[in-house]
C-alpha cells in the first residue's frame, strides 16, 4: 500500500494533466426486481450514437471480430542493449517560435548510436522534456523494469527505444524548453505546430518516415490531435487518459465548473515547465525562457483563465468556441491510423475515451482498455493487468510493431474492449463498446425509498409523497470524486470516505432495490431523470449509483452532475437505447440556460458517466440525489450566489413525476 501511494503520488506530481419517453416495458403489478440473466435475451440491443457539437447522434454501426480474442503475452528480446540521447535541437515555427526536441536512439554496448533510418514514437508534452528525458533515464539506468516511469511526462521509453525504435519529444508552445506563450491545445497554432513537426521528424537521417504517435493525459491528447493532421506519415496512435469533450469531461461538468482539477492540472503544468533542467546545462538560454512561462502562467493564461471562469466569463461558464477547438471528438472521424485507447473506471475521462473508441472505430482498427482505478493509477499501471493482459510497455511495442513496422505480430487479433468489471474481480473482454449485448432498464423512483421496475401508480398502499433534501453547496467533498478529480492523488490513501459512499451520502435522499436475487451486469452510460424543485433560484443536483453489499457498504460505481439552469436536453444529440434516452445530450450554452424559479417542478436530465459493474445477489443497486458535488463542479460567477444559500431541494415520485434512473443491463453470461 505505501508503495503504491508513493508511486501515486510521483505519477501526479509528473502529470498534471429531452426526451420524455415513459419506459418501453410493461408497467408491472407488484414492485419486481429484473431478472439479470434475462436482459437482451429476446431482443436485440439497438444503440444510438451520442452527439458532439457538430454531429447529432445516429444508429449506432457495432463492429464484430475478436469475439474470441485472448491476451497472449508479448516480450521480444530487446535489439539493441543501450539508449543515447542526442543534444536538444529546435524546430522553428511558422510565426518564428522554436519548439524544443530532444531525440533518443538506440545505441550499442559502447553507447553508440544505431545508424540508419528508423520508425519513430512521437510525443508532444506540455510537462518538460528535458525533465521527462532526465527522470527516464535515471531511472532506467537503476531499476530498468520501472524505465517506463519517465514517459508519463512525455519521455522516451527506454523498453521501446531498445527494440528498435527512435523516440522524438517535443515540448509544446510555451512549457518546458520552447517559446511562445501556452494556451492548452490552442487550436490557432496547434494544427499548424504539429505538421511543422511531423514534417522535420520525417525529413531527419534516423527516420524512416513512419511515426507512432503516443502519450498518457497531456500528452495523450496530443497523440490524438497529431493523428487529427491527416499526415500520411502517421501510421499508429496510443492515447491514454486523454480528452475527449473538454468541457463536458472534464472542464466544466454539468455545467459546474471543475475549479479542483483545473488548479491542480494548471499548478502541476506551471511547476514542470519552472523545474527546468536546462537551467544547470545551459542557463543562457533557459533562464529567460522559464522565466517567461512563469510570466506567462501569472498574466497570460493560467491564472487569468482561472480566475475568469470563477467570476463566470461566458466564453468559460458556457461552451463556445473555447471548448469546441479543445475537443478531440469534435474530428474523429479525421483519425484514419490504427488506434489503441486507454482509459480507467474513475479516470478523469473517464466520459471522453470511451467516445474517442466510438468515433473512430469504424473507419479505422482501433481497441479499447478500460483498467480499475483513477488516472494516477493508470500512469503508473495499477489495475491494468491481470486475465493476461500485460503491462502497458508490452502493449504498445505490439501495436507499433504491428502498424509502424508492418510486422504480423497479432495486435490486430487483441480483443476490441478490455475492461475491468467492478465486483466482478476480472478483465472481461467485449467485441464493442457501447456493449452489444446491453439492453435498457428503467427503474422508478418511490417515496417509501424503494427503487423497482414498478412506475409509481395510483394504489392506496403506495407512498408517493415527495421527499426533502437540504441544499448546501459542499456535499462531496470527501467521497471517490475528490480522489477523482486530483488526478487520483488520493485514491490509495486509506481513509474510507475515499473508496465508500456512506459518508457523503449521509444526508442525501436514497432509493434501493430489493436484495438482488441474482447477480446484475450493468455497462455503460446512464441516465436519471430526476424531477425536482428548490425554493432557491439556482441549484445543481448529484446523483451517485452505488452496489450496496451485504455489510451496507455503498460502493461507488458513477455519478453525475447538473447545474438546474442548464436542464434542457437536446434529444438529436442524446444517445438511446431501446428507444431509452440513455444519455442525455445538454447545450450549456447562454441560450440553453433557463431560469430556475422558486417551487416550480423541474424535470432534470442527469447524464451519469459510463461504468462497468457487477452487482452481485444479496447486494442492492442504489442511487443517491445529492444537493452538489463540489469536487467535481461549482457554481460560477452569479450562480455562486443562487446556489450557495442552504435551502432545500424536494424530488417527486408521483405518477405525474416519475423520477427514474435508466441502466444498460448485460446478461451475466457475457462475464464468462
Amino acid at each position: 500500500m505505501i508503495r503504491r501511494f508513493l508511486l501515486t503520488s510521483l505519477a501526479v506530481a509528473l502529470i498534471g494533466c429531452q426526451n420524455d419517453a415513459t419506459s418501453n416495458h410493461d408497467t408491472e403489478t407488484d414492485r419486481g426486481e429484473l431478472d439479470p440473466s434475462s436482459a437482451g435475451a429476446t431482443a436485440a440491443a439497438g444503440w444510438t450514437t451520442n452527439g458532439t457539437r457538430g454531429k447529432t447522434s445516429e444508429p449506432s454501426v457495432p463492429v464484430s471480430g475478436t469475439a474470441d480474442a485472448r491476451w497472449t503475452p508479448y516480450d521480444p528480446p530487446a535489439l539493441y542493449p543501450r539508449t543515447v540521447t542526442l543534444p536538444m535541437q529546435y524546430i522553428t515555427m511558422a510565426d518564428g517560435v522554436k519548439l524544443a526536441v530532444i531525440v533518443t536512439l538506440p545505441a550499442d554496448a559502447s553507447g553508440k548510436p544505431i545508424q540508419g533510418p528508423l520508425p519513430v514514437v512521437l510525443q508532444e508534452t506540455d510537462y518538460n522534456a528535458a525533465l521527462s528525458t532526465v527522470a527516464s533515464n535515471a531511472v532506467d539506468g537503476v531499476v530498468p523494469s520501472l524505465s517506463w516511469l519517465g514517459s508519463v511526462i512525455g519521455a522516451h521509453d527506454p523498453y521501446i527505444v531498445k527494440h528498435g525504435y527512435a523516440s522524438v519529444s517535443v515540448d509544446g508552445r510555451g512549457t518546458g524548453n520552447s517559446e511562445g506563450v501556452w494556451k492548452a491545445f490552442d487550436p490557432e497554432h496547434q494544427r499548424d505546430d504539429d505538421v511543422r513537426v511531423l514534417d522535420w521528424v520525417v525529413s531527419q537521417p534516423w527516420s524512416n518516415g513512419n511515426i507512432g504517435v503516443a502519450g498518457i493525459s497531456d500528452v495523450g491528447i496530443h497523440s490524438f490531435l497529431f493523428a487529427q493532421t491527416g499526415h500520411p506519415a502517421i501510421k499508429a496512435v496510443i492515447s491514454e487518459g486523454a480528452g475527449g469533450d473538454t468541457y463536458r469531461d472534464v472542464a466544466i461538468t454539468g455545467g459546474q465548473g471543475n475549479l479542483l482539477f483545473f488548479s491542480t492540472w494548471f499548478s502541476l503544468t506551471t511547476l514542470v515547465s519552472t523545474l527546468n533542467p536546462q537551467l544547470l546545462l545551459d542557463p543562457v538560454r533557459a533562464l529567460p525562457v522559464t522565466l517567461d512561462h512563469l510570466n506567462n502562467a501569472l498574466t497570460s493564461f493560467q491564472v487569468p483563465k482561472f480566475v475568469s471562469a470563477v467570476l463566470g466569463d461566458p466564453a468559460l461558464a458556457y461552451d463556445g468556441a473555447f471548448f469546441a477547438g479543445r475537443s478531440p471528438v469534435e474530428a474523429t472521424d479525421a483519425i484514419k491510423a490504427p488506434t489503441f485507447i486507454v482509459t480507467t473506471a474513475h479516470d478523469i475521462w473517464q466520459r471522453g475515451m470511451p467516445l474517442m473508441y466510438e468515433g473512430i472505430k469504424n473507419h479505422a482498427p482501433t481497441k479499447m482498455l478500460v483498467g480499475s482505478g483513477t488516472h494516477a493509477e493508470m500512469a503508473l499501471n495499477l489495475g491494468m493487468t491481470g486475465d493476461g493482459v500485460p503491462i502497458f510497455d508490452r502493449i504498445q511495442l505490439r501495436w507499433f510493431d504491428q502498424y509502424v513496422k508492418g510486422l504480423s505480430v497479432g495486435a490486430d487479433t487483441l480483443p476490441n474492449v478490455t475492461q475491468s468489471v467492478l465486483g466482478h474481480g476480472h478483465m472481461v473482454t467485449s467485441t464493442d463498446w457501447p456493449h452489444p449485448q446491453a439492453h435498457a432498464q428503467r427503474y422508478y423512483l418511490h417515496g417509501d425509498k424503494q427503487l423497482t421496475m414498478a412506475a409509481p401508480g395510483n394504489a392506496p398502499y403506495e407512498r408517493n409523497d415527495p421527499r426533502k433534501l437540504v441544499q448546501y453547496p459542499l456535499n462531496g467533498i470527501c467521497s471517490i470524486s475528490t480522489s477523482q478529480w486530483t488526478l487520483g492523488a488520493l485514491s490509495l490513501l486509506p481513509i474510507p470516505c475515499f473508496h465508500r459512499d456512506n459518508l457523503t451520502e449521509l444526508f442525501n435522499l436514497l432509493y434501493e432495490t430489493p436484495v438482488l436475487t441474482q447477480d446484475m451486469y450493468i455497462n455503460g452510460p446512464m441516465q436519471a431523470d430526476i424531477w425536482a424543485s428548490t425554493g432557491e433560484r439556482g441549484g445543481s443536483i448529484s446523483v451517485r449509483i452505488d452496489d450496496v453489499d451485504v455489510f451496507g457498504d455503498a460502493i461507488p460505481i458513477s455519478n453525475g452532475l447538473l447545474n438546474d439552469q442548464f436542464r434542457q436536453v437536446d434529444p438529436s444529440r442524446s444517445r438511446t437505447l431501446d428507444g431509452e434516452m440513455i444519455q442525455p445530450w445538454h447545450a450549456f450554452t447562454e441560450a440553453s440556460a433557463q431560469p430556475v424559479v422558486p417551487g416550480e417542478v423541474m424535470k432534470l436530465s442527469v447524464e451519469i458517466f459510463p461504468a462497468a459493474a457487477r452487482i452481485k445477489a444479496g447486494h442492492r443497486l442504489r442511487i443517491a440525489i445529492g444537493p452538489s458535488n463540489a469536487p467535481q463542479g461549482v457554481p460560477l460567477g452569479g450562480q455562486i450566489v443562487l446556489q450557495s444559500p442552504i435551502g432545500t431541494m424536494t424530488v417527486y415520485n408521483d405518477p405525474s413525476h416519475p423520477s427514474s434512473l435508466v441502466i444498460p443491463v448485460v446478461p451475466i453470461s457475457a462475464l464468462h
